[in-house]
């Protein structure tokens, strides 16, 4: 047996929190389950322990209580094409190889067969020299780094429609569920990993066109929970993944920065991509020292891109009510009233599909318009007052009440201009408040969320449940 193989095993005795530090260390989200000689009794994936821990099951719990009692295995001795055609007729992407006697004796994981029979104009993986770039005549494959995220999982979506191969990386915090709609499609390949692993980033970029990185700790609450782990995510990570990207000559590099790289900025005059940048928040210095670190990787062969998204609002497969515009509108349905601090803040906003239609935007656009570029996302119809957003979300949702708290906690200020990706992407907002309220109004009107005040829809309090139990 392989040693990480054997790194990936666990006892049916052992706790929940145990096999959730195997799952991390292991890094492909997966812990095996077997007797003292090897024999499997089961597996249990990081999915299966989240949502342990969302049924209330204790951490202390034995890893058999919760664990899968019949796998689907793969039999010693087939050819990495016949593996590959059993797990696709069975609909998994990880499984335990087994002898006759039922011991385990490797693991095999998708993504990795399939390129070991496909044919790669690329170096492989352990060969540390530059390989050739890719033939630029085939299809266009993406690597969403961030994949089942509240971004990430519109953009896969977004991606797909538009004939792109989709090839999804994720660690699901929040679990799985966003990519559920697609994650039998056909041009979609899914990868369970965390990017802090560099084997994770090696192979998940090896073979593709193009990296969307959206993977973050995001929100200054989230952030300062835990500032190591957020300075590990935000900054090493993402220049890890760009590193990554420019040895395999990928074409084009596109990382979601912030426009809370501003921080305090005067909301009098739109700040254009080469103006000051102030940041008070753990959260926006770590997305512009990642910006630096990014950028400074240009060369001929590899063309980073940064965009500073405004505040993200609107509906997602995986949805989020910290996000001060869903969040008004969550008061507004259930509690009939909105609270706002301050209220004079300028801030700029961006729906989660505009933020896919720009991004697709770049990577349709000639290299020269995106190559070592910052681009503000969003748009200056969208730069809003705190007071005039409630004022809209209000108006959308009748018989709501704005109450106004002088008081502005949050010192962010900041009015953006978006000039530069409407002339040189020709990118323009699709979505505005109005139409925003009224899909998540009708989302309401659906039964869709019948707990939004449980922890999966914020990313702070998902956080603190993850750090402190």
């Amino acid at each position: 047996m392989k040693d990480w193989v054997r790194k990936q095993l666990s006892s049916p005795q052992h706790t929940i929190r145990e096999v959730i530090r195997t799952i991390s260390n292991a890094q492909i989200g997966v812990s095996v389950i077997v007797n003292e000689q090897d024999k499997l009794l089961g597996y249990v994936t990081d999915s299966d322990i989240r949502r342990a821990i969302l049924n209330n099951v204790s951490l202390d719990t034995p890893v058999s209580e919760i664990m899968v009692k019949k796998p689907f295995t793969v039999p010693v001795g087939l050819s990495s094409e016949e593996v590959l055609v059993l797990m696709k007729k069975n609909r998994v992407n990880r499984a335990p190889v087994v002898d006759l006697d039922g011991v385990v004796q490797d693991i095999v994981i998708s993504w990795r067969l399939q390129e070991e029979v496909k044919p790669q104009p690329a170096a492989p993986a352990l060969d540390f020299s530059i390989p050739s770039k890719r033939d630029s005549k085939k299809g266009k494959k993406v690597l969403v780094i961030g994949a089942g995220g509240y971004v990430g999982s519109v953009v896969c979506r977004e991606l797909l429609q538009e004939g792109y191969e989709v090839r999804g990386l994720d660690r699901f915090l929040f679990g799985d569920e966003s990519l559920q709609e697609i994650i039998h499609h056909e041009h979609f390949e899914l990868v369970r990993g965390d990017i802090r692993n560099l084997d994770v980033l090696v192979d998940a970029t090896f073979g593709v066109d193009a990296v969307i990185n959206l993977a973050a700790i995001v929100g200054d609450p989230a952030c300062d929970l835990d500032v190591n782990h957020t300075i590990m995510i935000n900054y090493f990570s993402a220049k890890a993944a760009a590193d990554a990207a420019r040895h395999y000559k990928v074409d084009r590099y596109l990382f979601a920065s912030t426009a809370a790289v501003y921080g305090a900025s005067s909301g009098k005059d739109r700040l254009t991509e080469t103006a000051a940048v102030a940041p008070v928040s753990l959260y926006a210095e770590s997305k512009l020292h990642s910006e630096k670190g990014i950028l400074s990787l240009a060369t001929d062969d590899f063309s980073p891109c940064i965009f500073r998204l405004g505040t993200v609002f609107g509906l997602s497969p995986r949805m989020r009510f910290d996000l001060v515009v869903n969040l008004f509108a969550m008061q507004a349905y259930f509690n009939k009233k909105i609270t706002v601090f301050g209220g004079t803040q300028y801030r700029p906003y961006v729906h989660v599909r505009d933020i896919a239609r720009a991004l697709i935007a770049a990577l349709k656009a000639e290299k020269s318009k995106i190559h070592g570029q910052i681009f503000n996302l969003g748009a200056n119809k969208m730069n809003l007052r705190l007071v005039d957003l409630a004022d809209q979300v209000a108006a959308a949702m009748p018989g709501t009440q704005v109450i106004r708290q002088e008081q502005a906690s949050d010192q962010r200020d900041y009015n953006v201009s978006f000039d530069k990706i409407r002339e040189r992407l020709g990118f323009e907002s699709d979505w505005d408040i109005p139409a925003a309220i009224r899909e998540i109004r009708e989302a309401f009107e659906r039964g869709e969320f019948k707990d939004f005040q449980d922890k999966k829809y914020s990313n702070v309090k998902q956080q603190e449940h993850l750090i402190f139990g």
